[in-house]
């Protein structure tokens, strides 16, 4: 046998035990030495006593690796492709999912499942956690364990706070990234609240709630901690964000082929006309709509 070479039965024996590799897993360990053992002869680069230490040590390692995925529940596909793999766990895990999805995307998804339930994770660091693996963020940093354990505590968090379900995933989204200061995290997930239970699209929510965290993101990180003396200014900046909000929706919904121009005059016409040097009488929010409109339309000839 080619382990003859570098170690006597008894030595792999009790190396064996001296790793805590069960009986029923010797073969699987021995098994694993030979095919190391091959590889570093076949590169031909190698010394006698490199190939004896690091072969075993690869081995033992793989071994123990496979004693735990079979612990945890994996399928004998899923460990043969987390094994074969050349990358630390995170990389190899993820090399893992997405060659098993080329062939069986159930099982894949159950293999997620798999790993959730050994870690004995809520239902929310179960959720995340596979969402962050279906959108290809499995190489990500933070990795999506990391991530979906914030995930949860932050989501948690607000619920306890009395927040929606929807300000609580977005929040706890944003800040599980750990990319985002905490006013952007939670003024994009107020905004986007908000959006949505206005009936707006996904896309709007989208879209609005990233201009208000920007906007108050980039205010507070450069000029005060008085948040008092600022309501002129928020006010003023929120209204604009809402007339380019106004301005997406027409041209949105009316398909119009120069979309960009429309929305930036839209934009400044709704600012303009909130605070006019010569205010014009308008009695409600659907009426000044209309005057903004009937002037973006005549200033752009497109009556």
């Amino acid at each position: 046998m080619i382990t003859d070479q570098y170690y006597t039965p008894t030595q792999l024996s009790e190396i064996a035990k001296e790793n805590n590799i069960p009986d029923a897993f010797y073969d699987d360990f021995i098994s694993i030495l030979i095919q190391e053992i091959i590889s570093f002869h076949e590169e031909d680069s190698w010394q006698p006593e490199e190939i004896k230490k690091y072969s075993v040590k690869f081995a033992v390692d793989k071994t123990l690796k496979i004693i735990a995925l079979k612990k945890a529940g994996h399928s004998e596909r899923w460990i043969t492709l987390y094994i074969n793999s050349s990358e630390e766990h995170q990389h190899a895990f993820n090399d893992a999912y997405q060659e098993m999805c080329k062939t069986d995307p159930a099982q894949a998804l159950e293999e997620l499942k798999v790993h959730c339930r050994a870690l004995g994770v809520d239902q929310y660091y179960q959720k995340h956690f596979i969402y962050l693996m279906e959108e290809g963020e499995g190489a990500a940093r933070p990795d999506p364990d990391e991530q979906s354990s914030l995930y949860s505590k932050y989501f948690k968090e607000q619920l306890k706070k009395g927040k929606s379900e929807v300000f609580a995933h977005q929040y706890a989204d944003l800040k599980a990234g750990k990319e985002y200061v905490e006013e952007y995290c939670y003024r994009f997930a107020n905004a986007y609240d908000v959006a949505i239970q206005n009936g707006k699209s996904d896309k709007y929510a989208y879209i609005y709630a990233n201009k208000i965290g920007d906007y108050y993101a980039d205010y507070y990180g450069r000029y005060r901690e008085d948040r008092d003396e600022d309501d002129d200014n928020n006010k003023f900046s929120e209204r604009k964000i809402l007339g380019y909000m106004k301005g997406w929706e027409y041209a949105i919904e009316h398909q119009l082929p120069n979309a960009g121009a429309f929305i930036t005059c839209y934009e400044n016409a709704y600012i303009n006309a909130s605070y006019p040097d010569h205010p014009v009488r308008i009695t409600n929010e659907d009426e000044f709509d209309q005057h903004v409109l009937n002037l973006v339309l005549h200033k752009l000839k497109m009556e």
